[in-house]
């Protein structure tokens, strides 16, 4: 097996970055302020032949990660003293076949919105492979190979990307700078527009309590169309 593609995640709480080559799995500690990279550690080799050593993915409370390498599924608890120690295999490739020739093997791995993690495989398949329990350590976490099957279309190598944003500065860091922002009061700015519905002739009154100085109006009918444009 020649095919080689590497996968790189970022954990759901912006505090870990991984990825998975041929010469391993690579852990770092990463800071979302500074965007620094550290602690890099190689968490090992897959033990069976692989596609280049290719999925990684993070457990949704960014506790566990995983990776798959073709015929294997491993899973590293990021809480342990020695993270490389609790490797763990959690799902072997069975020898099922979904085309002729082509193999559900593990490829590419992806973290749903309904807390499962979906594997795909590099060869056009009906079937993905499920983590269905990620937070769990151990065989408890419930990866099923091609345990989602028959889909309507088949799928090769692909998984879609849903990206962990809007986390927000770190409290207490260099980042969450904005301690003594002041917002000015609000300022209520009241209009009415009479008769409703109108035909011919439409009235607008300002009746807010300040002073304004300019404005901008827009007049759009029923079908979205703009009738009237006032600055």
């Amino acid at each position: 097996m020649n095919f080689s593609m590497v996968q790189a995640c970022f954990s759901p709480d912006g505090t870990k970055f991984a990825f998975n080559n041929k010469s391993g799995v690579h852990l770092f500690n990463f800071d979302r302020c500074t965007g620094n990279f550290s602690a890099h550690e190689n968490l090992g080799q897959f033990t069976l032949p692989t596609y280049g050593a290719t999925g990684t993915v993070f457990s949704p409370n960014s506790r566990v990660l995983y990776a798959s390498g073709g015929f294997e599924i491993y899973q590293w608890d990021l809480n342990a003293a020695n993270v490389q120690s609790t490797r763990t295999t959690v799902c072997v490739y069975d020898s099922t076949y979904t085309c002729p020739s082509y193999g559900v093997f593990f490829y590419l791995m992806q973290r749903a919105i309904n807390g499962k993690i979906y594997v795909s495989s590099p060869n056009s398949s009906s079937c993905f492979s499920v983590i269905n329990n990620p937070d769990v350590v151990g065989p408890g976490c419930n990866a099923i190979a091609h345990g989602l099957s028959d889909l309507p279309y088949y799928n090769g190598s692909s998984v879609p990307y849903f990206p962990d944003f809007d986390l927000g500065a770190i409290p207490g860091s260099n980042c969450d700078s904005l301690t003594a922002l002041t917002n000015p009061p609000s300022q209520p700015q009241n209009f009415e527009i009479y008769p409703n519905p109108a035909q011919n002739i439409l009235n607008i009154a300002y009746t807010g309590n300040s002073d304004m100085t300019s404005c901008y109006l827009q007049l759009v009918d029923i079908t979205g169309k703009v009738i009237l444009k006032r600055a």
